[in-house]
C-alpha cells in the first residue's frame, strides 16, 4: 500500500466528500425533475381527457348534422341554420341596445 502524506490523505477526504455532495445534489435534482414531469403528465392527462370528450361529443354533432343534411337536403338545412344565426344574432342586438 502506497503512504500517503497527511496532505493527501486530506485532498483524498475532499474530493470524496466533494463527489457526494455533487451526487445529492444531482439525485435532489433529479428528483424534483421528475416530480415536476408527473404533475406536468398529470395536469396534461386531465387536459387530454377533457378535449377527447368534447371530441367526441363534437363528433356525434357532426353525424347528427350530416344526417339531417342528408335527410332533408343541403340547401333546405343550410337555409335554417342561417335562419338561425341571424335570430340570435337580432336578440343579442337587442338585448345590447337595452
Amino acid at each position: 500500500m502506497i503512504q500517503l502524506n497527511l496532505f493527501e490523505k486530506i485532498q483524498t477526504l475532499f474530493d470524496i466528500i466533494k463527489s457526494s455532495r455533487l451526487f445529492i445534489v444531482s439525485f435532489i435534482v433529479c428528483i424534483s425533475l421528475i416530480t415536476i414531469m408527473f404533475l406536468d403528465y398529470k395536469s396534461n392527462k386531465k387536459v387530454n381527457d377533457k378535449l377527447s370528450r368534447e371530441n367526441e361529443n363534437l363528433r356525434v354533432e357532426n353525424r347528427d348534422y350530416k344526417l339531417l343534411r342528408q335527410v332533408f337536403g343541403y340547401k333546405q338545412i343550410d337555409d335554417l341554420l342561417e335562419k338561425a344565426r341571424n335570430i340570435k344574432g337580432q336578440k343579442r342586438d337587442n338585448t345590447r341596445s337595452r
